[in-house]
């Protein structure tokens, strides 16, 4: 009886936890002096021009983005986890990507005049770093997948 309620109340709290997620955007714009501090040194960067993030942005028909670098090339996947850009094997289920608001996306770059957006693998984070402006915080899908 009570292993049934138990996973009566860890559905109700993953469904609440889920729906808190769903709402609120993902990902936090701060300076990138306060990343570096906070997040330590860039282990891993790929370039690309605002334009061509602002391409892969318009096939992603979600509220959500995902990124991954993986042999130094910056693969992106829509919430659902359909390939957008530079995906050419199967993604696989296990396969981990960054999760971000496509809003917190757009707020970035138009946060900056700068006309590259870096991508970068640092220790235990993924950032999105464009100017002065570093995009943190993301969820790590899988375990927190919410595609929409």
């Amino acid at each position: 009886m009570f292993k049934r309620y138990s996973l009566i109340l860890l559905l109700v709290l993953s469904f609440a936890v889920s729906a808190a997620y769903a709402a609120d955007p993902i990902g936090k714009i701060i300076s990138k002096t306060e990343a570096d501090s906070s997040f330590g040194n860039v282990l891993i960067s790929v370039s690309m021009t605002k334009e061509n993030v602002v391409e892969f942005q318009n096939k992603c028909t979600t509220n959500v983005i995902m990124f991954d670098i993986s042999d130094s090339k910056l693969r992106v996947l829509d919430g659902n986890r359909q390939p957008i850009l530079n995906v050419d094997s199967p993604v696989k289920d296990t396969d981990v990507f960054h999760v971000y608001s496509m809003s917190k996306v757009q707020e970035l770059l138009s946060l900056s005049a700068d006309s590259n957006v870096l991508f970068e693998v640092r220790e235990n984070v993924f950032s999105i770093t464009s100017g002065d402006y570093t995009l943190e915080f993301g969820n790590p899908c899988p375990p927190i997948c919410i595609g929409n």
